[in-house]
């Protein structure tokens, strides 16, 4: 597995988008990891190592208003991770695994009433709501598993 620090994934209003890539040598799919408020990307690449060891290429990136983001918090966390998304598509198919709760602000930052379009991101199933990634080894298990059955990359 190769790991990368980013330069160059850019936003739309211009900001850089602070990122790591863990790759593994074929990825059949790539997925955006979003950290939870207050966090850094740096807090999911336990996770992210867990997702490419299943064959899909693993970025986690930093949000508006976190860690290395030179921007603040504001309505164009979307447009980061579009970026980070537009990178990750020469690994073929995209997935975001994001809290709920960034989904919400999101849409609420959009002014838009309900989730994000389903072409877009693919969301990450109800148990996976509400927990805290960084305290929950379980996870660590079943997201990995559950996103490389949903993109084509190597069962357990």
């Amino acid at each position: 597995m190769e790991f990368t620090r980013l330069t160059g994934v850019r936003s739309k209003d211009g900001h850089e988008v602070p990122a790591c890539l863990l790759r593994p040598p074929s990825p059949a799919a790539g997925v955006a990891i979003a950290h939870g408020y207050g966090g850094c990307k740096e807090h999911m690449l336990g996770l992210a190592a867990r997702v490419a060891e299943r064959g899909l290429a693993a970025c986690v990136f930093d949000i508006r208003g976190h860690g290395e983001h030179p921007a603040p918090l504001d309505a164009a966390m979307l447009e980061d991770l579009e970026a980070i998304l537009t990178f990750l598509r020469r690994f073929g198919r995209v997935a975001a695994a994001m809290p709920t709760a960034h989904v919400q602000a999101i849409s609420q930052h959009q002014h838009r009433g309900g989730e994000l379009p389903a072409n877009l991101l693919a969301y990450l199933p109800r148990w996976f709501n509400h927990i805290d990634l960084k305290a929950n080894a379980e996870l660590y298990v079943k997201v990995p598993g559950w996103l490389a059955g949903r993109l084509g990359g190597r069962p357990e």
